[in-house]
């Protein structure tokens, strides 16, 4: 909960100068100030703190991969919302990411170095985070219509920010060395570069394509996450993957990748 509170806290100030300099119509929140998108605030606020959870039940890399099922469902909303049909390569791409997923759930199970209740629990906690993600992300689409792309983000960082701030160890903040202060400020703004870029991006291409992007992200994280292994850092706890974990992270990656590419081709020819 902490660290999800000074991520906003340190996200909204940053995005609230920057609006303040640069953009100041995006902090005329007043249309915002309605059901929808007061639903897409409580869905991210939720995400990021069951994301969390489970990346401290499990490891960075099964955390990217499993998140994948968020963009697939993000993906998938344009077949359920507006009644799309499934083609054979959607077909191809949904089979393809839970063969994946088995195999990389079965593998990582098996080879875990962490108790394998708590990394089922870890996993959990993940598909939890990537559902709540994909309403968010779907009602977010439906906001930019009528809306600047950062007077959302501006006001789902003010809100956590004090929805959070009951559950905030300020005491575990004060034993901070600067290394992990450095850390919790790195991750701020990574929340608002991140989230801010993906707002432009949703404003101006279809969300499919967005997720095209996003569904690549497992790959930096494991390969990242071998060479802190190979240059031995300890900073990080260390992970186990196997061939078969490889094979089934491709698979994620592929399945989610053909989904949303499919979807991508068949608009263009509308």
């Amino acid at each position: 909960m902490t660290i999800v509170w000074f991520r906003f806290v340190v996200a909204f100030f940053l995005l609230f100068f920057y609006l303040l300099k640069f953009q100041p119509l995006a902090l005329h929140i007043k249309p915002l100030i309605r059901p929808i998108p007061i639903l897409a605030i409580l869905c991210l606020a939720f995400n990021y703190w069951a994301y969390l959870v489970g990346v401290d039940y499990t490891s960075p890399s099964n955390a990217q991969i499993v998140i994948q099922l968020g963009p697939m469902i993000l993906a998938l909303s344009g077949v359920l919302y507006f009644g799309e049909s499934l083609s054979f390569i959607k077909w191809l791409g949904i089979t393809s990411f839970f063969a994946g997923f088995f195999l990389f759930y079965m593998n990582q199970y098996s080879l875990a170095v962490i108790p394998r209740n708590q990394y089922t629990k870890g996993i959990l906690w993940i598909v939890i985070a990537a559902i709540f993600w994909s309403f968010y992300a779907i009602v977010q689409k439906r906001i930019l219509k009528y809306s600047h792309p950062q007077s959302l983000n501006i006001m789902i960082d003010g809100f956590c920010a004090l929805a959070f701030l009951p559950f905030v160890d300020f005491s575990s903040l004060a034993s901070l060395d600067f290394n992990n202060h450095a850390i919790l400020i790195f991750l701020g703004v990574n929340t608002v570069v991140a989230y801010g870029c993906m707002s432009e991006a949703l404003q101006r291409i279809p969300a499919n394509q967005v997720s095209v992007i996003i569904a690549l992200n497992p790959l930096l994280t494991i390969f990242l996450m071998q060479i802190l292994k190979i240059y031995q850092f300890d900073f990080i706890p260390y992970e186990v993957l196997g061939w078969q974990s490889f094979v089934g992270a491709l698979l994620i990656i592929l399945g989610a990748i053909l989904v949303v590419t499919k979807i991508r081709f068949q608009r263009r020819n509308l």
